[in-house]
Formats: C-alpha cells, sequence, structure tokens
C-alpha cells in the first residue's frame, strides 16, 4: 500500500509541473545587457536571474583572458562591478537569489600557492564581499549555489586530489560542514552543482562500478537518478528546484556520429526520470541548464551550439524566436529563465549577454 502511495503522490507532482508549464511565446525580445564600456568590459557572460529581473554573470574584456570582473545588472541602467576580494584581476558571480544575495568566487593572495594567489567562494550582498574560504589547509573555495533562505554551498578543494573535495553550508558566519559526498563508502567525492531551500543537492559521482552519474542528496544520503532511457555512458544533474524538479544532461556512447557519443537534456522530479529533451534537428548534444518552477527548461544544442528553450516538449531554437537576429548576436546558450519567462543567454564568442523577453 506504502508503494502504490507513493507512486500515487509522484504521478501527482508530474502532472502539476506538467501542467504548470506556460504555452510558448511567438517570440522574444532580445536586450542586449551593457558591460562597463568606460572600463573596457565589453563582453557580458550572464549566468543566473531572479524574478524581479536582476541578472548576474561575468564580465572580460577579451574573452578567455584576465582581468575578469563578477556583475549585477537590475534591468536598467548601468551594470554594477561586484568588486573583489583583495586582486582585481579575477572576480566571478554564478548566482543570485530573490534578495539578491550573490554567490561566486573571486581570486585571492595565498602564498602557499606557487602562483601567490588562489579562488575563494564569495558571498555579497548590499555592496560588501564576504571571503568563503577552504577548509583546513586546502587552497581553494568556491560557492556553488545560494538558496532563498541565504544559505550557501561551498565546496573546498583538496590541492592533491579533486576526488576528496569537502563540502559546507554557510549562513550568516555560521558553516556546517557536510564532508565528502560519496556514492559508496571511501568512494571518491562528488561534484556537486546546486542546492534548494530544503538543502537537496545534486550533481554527478563516480559510483562502485566506475561510472560517473547524476545525483540527488538529501537527508545525509546520496541518491543514484541513473541516465536516461537507452544512455550508457555519463549523466549529470545541473540544477535542482524548490518543488523538487531536477535537470542535466545523459551521454551514451555512438560510434556512428563522428564524435563517439552523443547527449541530451534531461528531466528528473525527485529521484523519478520524468522526460527527456533531445538535440534540436542535426545536432548530436544538447543539454538542460536553467529552469524556473514553471518547468519552462533552457540550455544548448549543438557545437557549436544555439540556445534553446523547452515547454514541456521538444526543444525549441532561441534563435528563430527572436525577429530580426543576425549571425554575429548569435545566440549560442541559455543559462536561466525566471518565473516571467525572462532568459538569460550568452551571444556568440562572448560578445554579449541577452535578456530575453517574452512577447
Amino acid at each position: 500500500m506504502r508503494n502504490r502511495t507513493v507512486r500515487i503522490a509522484v504521478l501527482a507532482s508530474l502532472l502539476t509541473v506538467a501542467s504548470a508549464v506556460s504555452a510558448p511565446p511567438t517570440h522574444y525580445r532580445a536586450t542586449r545587457i551593457p558591460g562597463i564600456p568606460e572600463q573596457g568590459f565589453n563582453n557580458v557572460f550572464p549566468s543566473d536571474i531572479n524574478n524581479h529581473g536582476v541578472i548576474v554573470g561575468t564580465l572580460s574584456r577579451l574573452p578567455g583572458f584576465v582581468p575578469v570582473r563578477a556583475f549585477l545588472w537590475n534591468g536598467s541602467g548601468p551594470t554594477q562591478d561586484l568588486g573583489d576580494l583583495g586582486v582585481f584581476e579575477f572576480a566571478q558571480a554564478i548566482a543570485v537569489n530573490e534578495s539578491d544575495e550573490v554567490v561566486g568566487m573571486a581570486e585571492v593572495l595565498e602564498p602557499r600557492s606557487s602562483l601567490g594567489t588562489a579562488l575563494h567562494g564569495f558571498y555579497w550582498k548590499n555592496g560588501v564581499m564576504t571571503d568563503l574560504p577552504p577548509l583546513g589547509n586546502d587552497l581553494d573555495s568556491q560557492a556553488l549555489a545560494i538558496t532563498e533562505l541565504g544559505e550557501v554551498l561551498v565546496v573546498s578543494y583538496d590541492p592533491s586530489d579533486r576526488l576528496r573535495d569537502r563540502y559546507y553550508i554557510w549562513k550568516n558566519g555560521h558553516a556546517d560542514q557536510i564532508g565528502r559526498l560519496n556514492a559508496y563508502p571511501g568512494g571518491p567525492s562528488a561534484f556537486a552543482g546546486s542546492m534548494n531551500d530544503a538543502r537537496q543537492i545534486v550533481g554527478s559521482v563516480i559510483n562502485a562500478d566506475g561510472q560517473e552519474r547524476a545525483f540527488l542528496w538529501q537527508g545525509g544520503q546520496l541518491i543514484d537518478l541513473g541516465l536516461a532511457p537507452g544512455d550508457d555512458f555519463f549523466s549529470v544533474a545541473n540544477k535542482i528546484t524548490n518543488s523538487g524538479l531536477i535537470i542535466g544532461q545523459s551521454w551514451a556512447f555512438d560510434a556512428n556520429n563522428g564524435h563517439g557519443s552523443r547527449a541530451q537534456g534531461v528531466v528528473w522530479q525527485g529521484a523519478s526520470f520524468v522526460r527527456t529533451i533531445p538535440p534540436l534537428a542535426g545536432d548530436w548534444a544538447s543539454a538542460a541548464i536553467g529552469t524556473n518552477g514553471t518547468g519552462t527548461i533552457v540550455g544548448y544544442s549543438g557545437f557549436p551550439s544555439s540556445a534553446i528553450v523547452s515547454f514541456g516538449g521538444a526543444a525549441i531554437n532561441l534563435n528563430d524566436l527572436v525577429p530580426g537576429n543576425v549571425p554575429e548576436t548569435h545566440l549560442y546558450q541559455g543559462t536561466d529563465v525566471n518565473e516571467a519567462g525572462q532568459i538569460t543567454v550568452d551571444g556568440q564568442f562572448g560578445c554579449c549577454g541577452y535578456r530575453l523577453d517574452p512577447q
């Protein structure tokens, strides 16, 4: 009886997600996210958007070169440089919550490093950047996600072995150590990427059989999410929402397409597989990167890629939904989407980032 009840609850949850997905808009209006041109920062890489349109990400003068600066843009007016942790060369904003609290990583002075610097996670609020340092004798850390409760998931990188990284959850100066997220006792630590208000964490981890697969960690237990049906290579969970919707990517070996493998976006609800988001016609790989509470999902398809959106069904090329779009501003990756349906996208070669508003 209990198993039947669980199945009914899961089915009801999936139907709720499906019914909440909004109808596809006929097109989008693209607004270019301003850099800080007076300082030469014209290359914009947006990473996250909250429900009142605040966007965070990274600026550079030349793609792939320092200096790199973390930014916040509230949807109008100038773009704000979030500052750094004492070294100007590198700061990257990764996520923002509804309270406009931002997390990411920034360069710090570190005499133990051969380079003289290291990277630390940071928490930013109201103009103040707080250092989220590594644990013990580790050199580097990174803030991976922030919840609506202001809790920050931080990874501390083991300098001798990335497979022994440790995690902690930080809030208001207090850190709850999680340790290593292992799929089996003594196994390598997971690669986490997202956390929700219930402290559910997702990412990928190497299992006892040697295969790396997506996982859901909750209540001290690590749950194997497996691969999409028919896949046999690798999977990763990129994001989890407060409703337990999880999105990511699943791979399979493929000797027939010239690449040796193929990939598709994948959706789970809790630990249950929901559906895949196959690539656009003619492409061999796609990924689900950002999602909102109504089930709209964004990501990319192909290499070189095109930004895509899914409204509960097949992937749609976002370039086809922006009237007048030209090759110079090709949209190659959707990074996030908010409840209003606004999407952040990367433009070709990092030239520019855009906010897409549904029309």
